[in-house]
């Protein structure tokens, strides 16, 4: 019997960064909607809510889920198509390049909504509301979490801002 009290969920394909060479890949459990925003939760979404871990289901040598700690993940990657919520034309775009350390970078189109406080790259950065942020990719998104991030650079010149959503 199902309890009363069990929420609907969608599950996600992810991979999750924890350093150089330390990936691991699985499925997130989104929920149904959110009281942030109409529509279902997306992967941003549940990074930023304030609890300290997630469950991610593997399946690599030793299936099962993991309970992983949101402190230590560098960055976590989705599909396109995850998280579109309609239309971003109102949004501004920037090509940045992030580094975490010497030997890792990840670049994409930062996408942002221009409101008092929140106009330039360095307002985004410095969101403190928001532990991650996201980058779109030509076949991905990579949400980063910026406690991770050494430096970031404006790279608009070397990007098609016109991805598709």
């Amino acid at each position: 019997m199902a309890s009363k009290y069990r929420v609907a969920t969608q599950q996600q394909s992810v991979g999750v960064c924890f350093g150089p060479g330390q990936f691991v890949s699985g499925e997130l459990f989104l929920h149904s909607g959110t009281s942030a925003h109409a529509g279902p939760e997306s992967v941003e979404d549940l990074l930023n809510d304030p609890a300290p871990f997630f469950p991610l289901r593997v399946s690599d040598a030793q299936p099962g889920t993991l309970l992983i700690s949101k402190a230590h993940v560098r960055f976590v990657t989705t599909p396109r198509d995850e998280g579109a919520r309609g239309d971003d034309s109102a949004l501004i775009s920037i090509g940045v390049e992030v580094r975490f350390d010497e030997t890792e970078t990840v670049r994409g189109i930062l996408r942002f909504e221009q409101r008092p406080g929140r106009q330039r790259l360095l307002d985004v950065v410095n969101d403190g509301l928001r532990t991650f942020f996201s980058l779109s990719q030509t076949d991905q998104h990579v949400i980063v979490n910026r406690a991770h991030v050494q430096s970031v650079s404006d790279v608009t010149d070397v990007f098609d801002l016109k991805l598709p959503k």
